[in-house]
């Protein structure tokens, strides 16, 4: 609730017939760092925190299929990796990281030893298309030893719905005190 200046209660304005227009979209996601805070981008060499175990769902809304490309680089597969799931699969232990229950398996490894020795820039790429319009990428991380992680792109065709204002001006409520 809320009123307008002068206590009006309505704001007038009018629309467009919504439209929906098809598209390729893309989307951005990666690890997150000691603070919980994402890469601002690919070339960002921000190291993963210890002790993550975390998954992302990006989606492409209409989408059939999406395509995902994930540059990566971490200790080991055994001990830190990024996997890349089948839908509808939430990973809940190690072994959820099987190729049956993803579409990647786990994918890790670097050709640097530590990350105090150079910036360890991602040293591989995967590309999956997946089905649907999420990918859902899951990532581990243990208690030592920190890289890179991950920087995943996920691109699909999508509908994007646009409506336009033709007449009139959106205002917030002034007086959120008023109650109708």
């Amino acid at each position: 609730g809320g009123a307008f200046a002068g206590g009006a209660t309505t704001n007038v304005m009018t629309y467009s017939v919504p439209q929906v227009g098809h598209k390729t979209i893309t989307k951005y996601i990666s690890s997150k760092d000691s603070s919980g805070n994402r890469k601002s981008s690919e070339s960002d060499n921000t190291q993963y925190a210890d002790n993550l175990d975390y998954y992302d769902d990006v989606t492409i809304t209409n989408a059939t299929s999406v395509n995902v490309r994930i540059r990566y680089s971490t200790e080991s597969t055994s001990y830190d990796w990024v996997c890349l799931f089948k839908p509808g699969i939430i990973p809940e232990t190690e072994d959820a990281c099987s190729t049956t229950n993803t579409y990647s398996g786990k994918l890790g490894g670097s050709s640097t030893t530590t990350w105090s020795s150079a910036p360890v820039w991602p040293s591989a790429t995967t590309y999956q298309t997946v089905p649907g319009d999420t990918a859902r990428i899951y990532f581990h991380s243990d208690s030592s030893s920190h890289y890179y992680g991950y920087w995943a792109t996920v691109t699909g065709e999508g509908d994007e719905v646009t409506q336009n204002l033709i007449s009139g001006t959106y205002v917030e409520p002034t007086r959120t005190d008023y109650a109708f």
